[in-house]
């Protein structure tokens, strides 16, 4: 997970100066509402999986998976 952070960061500055020609002030204020918003979404959600990993740990999590795969490759699956 930490070695894919410099890769998402230089993957965000090189989209976002693509963007910079096309900010208002109306759209970055809505960007950095977005951005917010989805830091916090997700330290939430990241604290929570560790909190469900540490009191249970992977099993559960593994058979979900598992289960969650087996139901995707049923759905997407055409002969």
């Amino acid at each position: 997970f930490f070695l894919a952070v410099p890769t998402l960061v230089g993957a965000s500055v090189l989209k976002f100066q693509d963007a910079v020609p096309y900010l208002t002030n109306e759209n970055a204020t809505l960007l950095a509402a977005g951005w917010l918003m989805s830091f916090f979404i997700g330290v939430v959600a990241i604290k929570g999986f560790i909190r469900i990993v540490s009191t249970r740990g992977f099993t559960g999590f593994g058979v979900y998976r598992i289960l969650f795969a087996i139901l995707a490759v049923a759905a997407f699956y055409k002969p």
